[in-house]
């Protein structure tokens, strides 16, 4: 284990699943509260910036923060398999495992955060793992693709929803409510990018970091930052 800084410290960490095997990083502060697995669709999606800054806020809050992609180069580069949200969900429970087993993460309690069809997989992963999964947030996500797992998540989801077309908002909606346990839309106006508009970017921090601290730990820190 080596410190990144004052503050953080940040292990690699090997996915294996289904004979594939995935490098992510389990970054963390000291004395976590929590782990927030981050559900990458991209290949490189563990670099997105806008996922950056929102690992650091969580951190901050004092949060462990799980990164890692998804799929690898070949499948992110098949149109079929790059769509396979129930692939990346079996990717996230091996995530999740492997996690659990880490003596730096033990007995912490898990959340998923997951974008567009990551956050599809989180639900459906939610689905399956029950009780293991403490808090989900999801952003601009078509749940419908989770639709058959809805029932079966537990855990309390937050939903965020921003530069979308009117008809994904009135689908989430319809399909509300076949989600389990509690659950919030979130609508954050505006259509510029989050990281070129500080004031969306600030509410999509206090959103992510407010439902963590809410259900995830309650013991959680205030405050998000870059």
């Amino acid at each position: 284990m080596t410190a990144a800084n004052d503050a953080l410290f940040q292990i690699p960490a090997l996915i294996r699943a289904e004979g594939v095997t995935l490098a992510g990083a389990v970054a963390f502060p000291r004395d976590p509260v929590g782990v927030v697995l981050f559900a990458h669709a991209l290949r490189g999606g563990k670099f997105n910036p806008l996922d950056n800054y929102l690992a650091r806020g969580l951190r901050k809050a004092g949060l462990a923060t799980v990164r890692f992609d998804l799929l690898n180069e070949a499948e992110a580069a098949d149109p079929t398999v790059a769509q396979d949200v129930h692939l990346m969900a079996r990717r996230i429970l091996a995530a999740t495992t492997t996690v659990e087993h880490l003596p730096e993460c033990a007995g912490l309690p898990i959340g998923y955060l997951g974008a567009t069809l990551g956050g599809a997989a989180a639900l459906v992963a939610a689905g399956e793992a029950g009780r293991q999964v403490r808090a989900i947030v999801t952003r601009n996500t078509r749940i419908d693709l989770a639709l058959d797992a809805l029932p079966r998540v537990t855990a309390p989801t937050l939903l965020v929803i921003r530069n979308v077309a009117a008809h994904l908002l009135e689908l989430t909606y319809q399909v509300l409510p076949r989600l389990g346990g509690d659950r919030e839309i979130a609508i954050i106006p505006g259509m510029a990018p989050f990281l070129e508009e500080p004031r969306a970017l600030d509410q999509l921090g206090w959103l992510v970091t407010g439902w963590y601290g809410r259900y995830l730990a309650p013991s959680l820190r205030a405050g998000v930052g870059a």
